[in-house]
């Protein structure tokens, strides 16, 4: 076991919130069987779950895909993405894209 997993570039909802079954069901289907991990600043968070910025096999962004579908929100604490992510929070809001606007 290499520990739990948090996706870096985006917040997305907890179980019982509103979009979570929509959003945990997405991220199931990005993923597949295999994903590749890239670190931000930080390793972990302060539950001690891995921070890995995430891509599916076929090289795809599944931060990026998750907050296009309107499925998260961009992490705007910290990130080497931050500014491109929460770019693309504000082009899903502006088009009520998904379920969380």
């Amino acid at each position: 076991d290499r520990g739990r997993v948090r996706l870096y570039g985006v917040d997305t909802p907890e179980v019982g919130e509103r979009c979570a079954g929509d959003a945990t069901a997405r991220l199931t289907e990005l993923a597949g069987e295999k994903v590749r991990v890239e670190s931000g600043p930080r390793a972990t968070d302060q539950y001690g779950r891995l921070l890995y910025y995430v891509y599916s096999d076929g090289g795809d962004n599944i931060d990026e895909q998750l907050i296009l579908d309107g499925l998260g929100r961009a992490w705007t604490r910290d990130g080497q993405y931050r500014d491109f992510l929460v770019g693309l929070e504000e082009k899903a809001r502006s088009a009520k894209t998904g379920c969380l606007w």
